[in-house]
């Protein structure tokens, strides 16, 4: 809606009069694609549960072990991108109003400036959930789960943790496509992205070596290669911006120094 009413409002040409059929072909237009990809995301998980488990059974392990290590991972290491997702998306959401008017309105200058900050905002929120939860990982576990569980899932969340970041990337790229009207660019985008993932996670959860940390890396492979393909569309709308990744590089260069100092510091107070 907001792309729609945004490209009525701060269209300069007067457009025809639309009965309510042509309203709705147009709403359905944009927001189709839009809620298809949320769709793809869950048969996404549905397919990777069904990989996973039989390549850890391929790799050696009992369907009772199989179980039991997918449980543990979905149920404490997953639930962070959940966290991830909600904390930056509200950035992306509400840099989507004024994403739409500037497009609308012709104003290229103004819509990189838009995407710049979405960019910068949600890199915050990943750069620090990533770098937590590389030198954190079981702390955080602890907190929320039983011990022993937590030690079990904290490599696989210290694997999940690059997801992090690329997240807010993809979250704010496909935010700036939707606004532009390539609103099926971010689920063509999630489709290569779960191709990608299902084949990194068949061939990396199938070695007994890797096992169930094969899954988290096939889910950064997931969101690295959609934000690869997103990245490819959006530079060939509106040419090469690396400028607006900049925030993205800073947080990381200042979060990884930061996040190491801390777990060091935790250490010697340990030892002390």
């Amino acid at each position: 809606l907001y792309i729609f009413i945004g490209r009525k409002r701060t269209s300069d040409k007067p457009s025809p009069s639309l009965n309510a059929k042509a309203v709705i072909a147009r709403i359905l237009r944009i927001s189709l694609p839009i809620a298809l990809g949320s769709f793809l995301m869950s048969i996404t998980n549905i397919i990777d549960l069904s990989l996973v488990m039989r390549s850890l059974v391929r790799a050696g392990y009992t369907e009772s072990s199989a179980n039991a290590l997918y449980g543990n991972y979905t149920t404490l290491a997953v639930p962070f991108l959940g966290l991830c997702t909600s904390l930056t998306s509200a950035a992306t959401v509400a840099a989507l109003p004024k994403l739409t008017a500037s497009y609308a309105s012709g104003n290229k200058k103004d819509f990189l400036l838009r995407l710049k900050e979405s960019i910068r905002l949600s890199s915050f929120v990943g750069a620090a959930l990533t770098f937590g939860c590389i030198y954190f990982s079981r702390e955080l576990l602890v907190l929320i789960f039983p011990n022993e569980s937590a030690t079990l899932a904290a490599p696989y969340l210290t694997m999940l943790a690059p997801s992090f970041i690329l997240i807010g990337a993809l979250l704010s790229v496909n935010t700036a496509l939707e606004a532009a009207g390539k609103t099926t660019a971010p689920l063509f985008s999630m489709g290569i992205g779960a191709i990608v993932k299902a084949v990194v996670s068949y061939i990396l959860v199938g070695n007994a070596e890797i096992g169930i940390g094969g899954a988290a890396i096939g889910t950064v492979a997931f969101y690295a290669a959609s934000l690869f393909v997103s990245l490819i569309i959006l530079f060939l709308k509106f040419g090469f911006r690396v400028d607006c990744f900049l925030p993205m590089l800073g947080y990381i260069v200042l979060a990884k120094p930061s996040a190491f100092v801390a777990k060091a510091l935790q250490e010697l107070t340990n030892r002390g």
